[in-house]
């Protein structure tokens, strides 16, 4: 038979969702926790059968040694967090009892192909002024250390309209486009897909994509 209804005017007091669930949350703690200390005293009497100088252990001790072994867990797992986000700081973020790693701001497709540009401009700015002898900083391709660019050696700057250098085959649609850019002699920079890029250099694509391969001027290549 169900409950009576309630006469009017009876007060009547429930939990907040929030507060029903703390307290299952504290109830099913309290009951592990009491579970864990049974079980730690009935495996250290259960040695005492191998080893009789050990002294009996009381459920009492049992909880005793159960709580400062968890505080001792509690304090080390603090330090690690902490040590954690001293090295990586604002690595992580909180994700309800957990934290999870940030992602990382990602540049807009605009964005990451400006800055794709501009790598190749400071390219050609230095191959103007010192030639083939470019130092690693320019020949490495922003944000993909450590990878380079595809510099054709044997360039000149009679060369003009011919490719200088181009980008291995390793961006995607994020990046701004998944076609390299290419940097002619003469300094324009243009994005190309991959076939008209192996045209322009006569080479197999199995070259290009090569991590090894820096293309050697030929004279098919130059024209």
């Amino acid at each position: 038979m169900g409950s009576p209804p309630p006469l009017a005017g009876m007060p009547g007091f429930t939990l907040s969702d929030a507060a029903a669930v703390r307290l299952d949350a504290v109830s099913f703690f309290l009951a592990g926790f009491l579970l864990v200390a049974a079980v730690v005293m009935g495996c250290w009497n259960l040695l005492r059968q191998d080893f009789p100088r050990l002294p009996r252990l009381s459920y009492k001790r049992a909880l005793a040694a159960t709580a400062l072994w968890g505080l001792v867990f509690l304090l080390a797992l603090t330090m690690i967090s902490g040590a954690r986000e001293l090295m990586t700081p604002g690595a992580w973020e909180r994700a309800g009892w957990t934290y999870e790693l940030t992602e990382p701001d990602r540049p807009s497709p605009d964005a990451a192909r400006d800055r794709r540009r501009a790598g190749l401009a400071a390219l050609y700015a230095a191959w103007r002024d010192r030639g083939t002898e470019l130092p690693a900083e320019v020949l490495t391709i922003p944000g993909r250390a450590p990878r380079t660019y595809r510099l054709i050696e044997g360039r000149t700057a009679e060369d003009a309209g011919a490719v200088l250098a181009f980008e291995p085959d390793l961006f995607t649609a994020d990046d701004g486009g998944a076609e390299p850019f290419v940097l002619f002699v003469g300094g324009a920079v243009h994005q190309l897909p991959r076939d008209v890029l192996e045209t322009l250099l006569g080479e197999p694509e199995a070259n290009a994509a090569d991590p090894a391969f820096p293309l050697a001027a030929d004279e098919e290549t130059a024209e």
